[in-house]
């Protein structure tokens, strides 16, 4: 699988990682290649995504989640508030 989107890796911790779509100029957004981001990330983040969350942020700027098992993408979810708080300070910071 190969990915057709384009996008940043924001943040890459323990507990989760954070993407941001950068999907302009005839490239796919990542909410539209999610299939292929999952495994994209298991193989070149260090350790894989494990069991950690992964945020992103859509081309709106909106903050969602990306599920997944292992290396199949099962949906989308909205950030919980706390979540949403937390991901908005660390982007203010950084």
């Amino acid at each position: 699988m190969t990915v057709k989107s384009k996008f940043s890796i924001v943040f890459d911790y323990d507990t989760f990682v954070l993407i941001k779509d950068e999907g302009e100029d005839h490239h796919m957004s990542v909410t539209n290649d999610a299939d292929n981001i999952i495994p994209y990330l298991n193989r070149t983040l260090k350790g894989g995504l494990r069991i950690r969350q992964l945020y992103y942020i859509d081309s709106m700027g909106t903050l969602s989640e990306l599920t997944y098992i292992k290396d199949t993408f099962t949906g989308f979810k909205p950030c919980p508030p706390h979540i949403l708080e937390a991901l908005e300070t660390l982007l203010k910071r950084n």
